[in-house]
């Protein structure tokens, strides 16, 4: 049985990233193929991804893209 710190420290041995930023990482993914593909406003695209709100989703996205996921769209979209 493993604890969260042997859970956390095998993961980032086999991953490289901690499990949370792996997360992260997966569900920006998905907002990436919503915002690209569907019209979805942040809120739907929130929820369907795991983030807590469409605010919080576009700060994270942010954060990590370094650019906000309406430009995403404007830039990306097709």
């Amino acid at each position: 049985r493993l604890n969260s710190s042997q859970l956390t420290r095998r993961f980032m041995k086999q991953v490289g990233v901690n499990p949370i930023d792996y997360l992260t990482m997966v569900r920006l993914r998905l907002v990436r193929t919503l915002l690209i593909e569907t019209t979805d406003n942040l809120d739907v695209i929130a929820e369907k991804c795991g983030f807590q709100n469409g605010f919080y989703l576009s700060r994270k996205f942010k954060k990590i893209m370094n650019i906000s996921p309406s430009e995403f769209r404007k830039v990306y979209r097709m």
